[in-house]
């Protein structure tokens, strides 16, 4: 059985079966999305199995009597992760999530969670692609040079191999690009970038991209991605 978003659930149903532990569970084989419901005893035990996954959306905070839902999450490697716009200190819950997840390789998060990455103490050491482009409806965030360099010298900063961030300008592509030491591809947006969608995007003209050209290394190879003119793509040859 396949279902959509799995939300915290109640147990007033009574169930009786030839069991031994006089237990009914439903058994479902992917669960896409888990989402938060308000007023969960989190002592209830969900009559839910799910096997392993590889793949699922997360709304936080969750009830920690989801995790009795899942056999594992150690198959798990692509997480997309938000949050509600009320949520607080949600950042023990974040970093327990990632650090139990010992194959993760793909991180998806919006806006607000990207700012709180980089003060996580993670061990996890699977993760290679994070991804912040999530839009949150109640947030938005342009990385400044502080926030960059603190990317750079978190544990998810040193192993990332693929990058997609918001910044404010080119000094923190460069800086990204240079300091980060297992970077293979940036995929950015500059909120400095003034290109309009009317512009003809070309070599002569976009100023833009010349300025990372020029000091950036001659093996990095700079593009804006056709489908989405305010993306800037890095290919990255250290």
């Amino acid at each position: 059985m396949i279902i959509d978003d799995l939300y915290a659930l109640d147990s007033r149903t009574c169930y009786k079966s030839t069991c031994p532990n006089d237990l009914f569970f439903y058994s479902y084989d992917s669960i896409r999305n888990i989402l938060p419901r308000p007023n969960v005893d989190d002592r209830q035990r969900l009559p839910i199995h799910c096997p392993p996954i590889k793949s699922i959306k997360i709304t936080l905070p969750i009830h920690e009597n989801i995790w009795s839902v899942f056999a594992t999450l150690n198959h798990l490697t692509s997480l997309h992760l938000s949050n509600q716009e009320s949520s607080t200190h949600i950042e023990h819950q974040l970093e327990s999530l990632l650090n139990q997840t010992s194959s993760l390789y793909s991180l998806v998060v919006n806006e607000h969670l990207a700012l709180r990455l980089s003060s996580l103490k993670i061990t996890n050491r699977s993760i290679r692609r994070v991804n912040c482009f999530e839009r949150c409806e109640y947030f938005c965030v342009f990385f400044n040079a502080n926030e960059c360099s603190k990317w750079i010298d978190s544990s998810l900063g040193h192993q990332c191999e693929v990058f997609c961030i918001k910044v404010e300008n080119q000094d923190n592509v460069i800086d990204l690009v240079q300091k980060m030491p297992n970077l293979r591809a940036l995929i950015c947006e500059c909120e400095r970038d003034k290109l309009s969608k009317g512009d003809t995007i070309s070599s002569d003209k976009d100023d833009f991209i010349e300025r990372l050209k020029e000091d950036l290394p001659a093996k990095c190879i700079v593009n804006r991605d056709v489908r989405n003119y305010k993306r800037i793509q890095l290919w990255v040859d250290k």
